[in-house]
This record gives C-alpha cells, sequence and structure tokens, in this order.
C-alpha cells in the first residue's frame, strides 16, 4: 500500500458509498485528495481511474466481480483473507487478516471487523492508513428489499438495481440482504474510535438517511483548508517500525515483555558479576525466554474469542437499542 496510489498528500480522504446519490456527486472535484470505492465500484472505469484504492469483504461480490478494470488502472485492492480464495490472482490485491468479532479494529496485523459492510471494514483500514477526516459520499443508508428479510440472506436482482447508484449494479447478480441498524451500529463503534483519536468522519451525502456523523457539504470540505498534519497523522509514519511496535508495548502482553527483560538484564548482570560461568547465564537466558514465551502465548490463546464474545454481546445490544429508537421516533 505505502509503494501504491494510497498518498495522503492532506490526510483527508473520501469514502465512496454506491448508493444512488453516489450518480449526482461531482467526480471532477476531488483534486489530489485520496478516494476510496468499494465492491463493483472497482469495475467501473470511470471510479476506478481515480480511486487511490478499493476494497470488497463480500464472497459473493468478490466472486461476480471482475478485475479486468482494477487491473487497467493498477488500482489496489484490499480483502479479508477469509475470502481471499474468492479472488483471482491479482498483482495489486492486498489482503489482510480477519477479526471475526463486530469491534472496530485499528492494526491489521490483528485483523479488521468485515461486521455488515464493506465500508466498516474501510473506516478501520482507513484510520490505520493515518487519515484524521473521512468524507461520505454515496451513502444513502436504505435499501429497497423484500420484508422480514434477514441479514446476509441471499437475493437475486431480476430487474433494475434501485439500492444503486447505477440500475445494473446488481442487476443480474446474486446479492446479500442488509440491516441498516446493524451497519449503523458498526458506524457508531467507528465514530468512538475516531473521535477518541481526535479525528472525525463527515457525512457529506446528498439526502442520504445516516444520522450517525455530521453533515456537510462535500464542495465545502474539499474547499475548506488543508488539515494541519500532526507527525503521527502521516502516512509515511503509519509504516514506521516505532509505530508499528508502540501498540505491543500498551498491551498486558507487552509490559510483561518489559518486565521480563529487565529483571533478565538484572540477573545478567548480578551473575556476571559473581563466580558463575558464561554457560550459567547463557542457560538463564534460554529457561527465561522461554518462560516469557510461554505466558504470553497461553495469555493471548484465551483472549480473542473472549473479546469476540464480548463484542458480540455489546453489539447485538447496541443494535436492539437502534431498533428501538427507530420505533419510537416512528
Amino acid at each position: 500500500m505505502q509503494h501504491s496510489k494510497v498518498v495522503a498528500s492532506d490526510y483527508r480522504c473520501v469514502l465512496l458509498g454506491n448508493g444512488p446519490s453516489l450518480a449526482r456527486v461531482d467526480l471532477t472535484g476531488f483534486g489530489s485528495t485520496s478516494v476510496f470505492i468499494s465492491n463493483f465500484a472497482i469495475a467501473d472505469p470511470k471510479l476506478a481511474k481515480l480511486a487511490s484504492a478499493g476494497a470488497v469483504v463480500n464472497r459473493l461480490v468478490a466472486e461476480q466481480l471482475n478485475f479486468d478494470v482494477a487491473a487497467e488502472y493498477q488500482l489496489p485492492v484490499v480483502c479479508p483473507d477469509a475470502i481471499e480464495d474468492s479472488l483471482p490472482e491479482f498483482d495489486l490485491l492486498c489482503v489482510t487478516r480477519t477479526w471475526e468479532g463486530p469491534g472496530f479494529r485499528t492494526d491489521p496485523t490483528a485483523g479488521f471487523s468485515c461486521q455488515s459492510s464493506v465500508s466498516y471494514y474501510l473506516l478501520q483500514l482507513i484510520f490505520w492508513l493515518g487519515y484524521r477526516k473521512v468524507l461520505l459520499a454515496g451513502f444513502d443508508h436504505s435499501y429497497l428489499q423484500p420484508e422480514n428479510t434477514q441479514e446476509g440472506e441471499v437475493l437475486f436482482e431480476v430487474g433494475p438495481d434501485l439500492n444503486h447508484y447505477t440500475s445494473t449494479y446488481f442487476q443480474g447478480k446474486y446479492w446479500q440482504a442488509a440491516d441498516v441498524d446493524r451497519m449503523e451500529a458498526c458506524y457508531e463503534n467507528a465514530k468512538t474510535v475516531y473521535v477518541r483519536h481526535s479525528r472525525e468522519i463527515i457525512d457529506c451525502t446528498s439526502g442520504g438517511a445516516l444520522e450517525v456523523f455530521r453533515k456537510s457539504k462535500l464542495e465545502s470540505e474539499l474547499e475548506s483548508r488543508r488539515i494541519e498534519d500532526p507527525e503521527d497523522a502521516s502516512l509515511e509514519g503509519a509504516f514506521r517500525p516505532s509505530r508499528l511496535l508502540a501498540p505491543l508495548f500498551s498491551t498486558f502482553s507487552g509490559r510483561l515483555v518489559s518486565l521480563g527483560h529487565a529483571a533478565l538484564f538484572f540477573s545478567v548482570g548480578f551473575f556476571s558479576f559473581t563466580e558463575h560461568s558464561y554457560i550459567t547465564v547463557l542457560v538463564l537466558c534460554v529457561l527465561w525466554f522461554s518462560l516469557m514465551a510461554s505466558v504470553i502465548f497461553f495469555y493471548q490463546r484465551g483472549r480473542p474469542e473472549q473479546r469476540r464474545e464480548q463484542e458480540r454481546l455489546q453489539f447485538e445490544i447496541d443494535v436492539l437499542k437502534i431498533k428501538l429508537r427507530r420505533m419510537n421516533g416512528d
């Protein structure tokens, strides 16, 4: 990604949804601002040629997506490893790990969540790349689909597609039903993390139904003064070893390693000034590192699934709150 077209020239980017309102967006006004697209927009020449990267997380979409346009315009495409086997050989395919829970993740080594929407996955990627402000366009946040359908239920679009910016988007293709309440819970998660790190997601969709983010006009946001960029916001900074290692030492295992190293150095220093041989010191080092590795391994092995279960429970509670709020509002 560092050597691709993804360049955080102003640390602000545009994330395009594929709703009907995207057809009314002026695609010539982005300038040097990075643009992220998804799904069948990757196969649309007018979008692929201006995009910095695309993403796909849905297996059905991946199996029906033609990558010839992406290859022609040298467009990097990012996907989770959960669907990697559904994608063709592609030089600019970037694969991340998959986080099975609904929580917003900021580290690709731990995996990104694909819960409910490809845009949620992209918001995590965009955060990791270092962008400070994300402008949403084409996020209509409403779907015409059969009543009582559940999220993920497979449907086949026979006639013109009224849910997307072009009537041929899903026409003659399989797609999976969406749940805007679950998508909204994901966006709430994303907003919480962005705000916590003094970043912002702004909804610039014309007439969209999404009410999670601050509303604004895309043109005015694009014309606004370039963001003052703190050092840690740079895209290059996202690849600095110090930045990649920093999360390690904010975790329990990182603190444990630091404590272990301090104890090890003390032990080595102590034995060096005694009559013990260097072989004894070497054996001590090997035993100590083996112990540390075992403790960290057994600690981390049980943690991810526990975190995922906690995330799922909280996520379902959040979805229920949104459904109740919507019912009361209606």
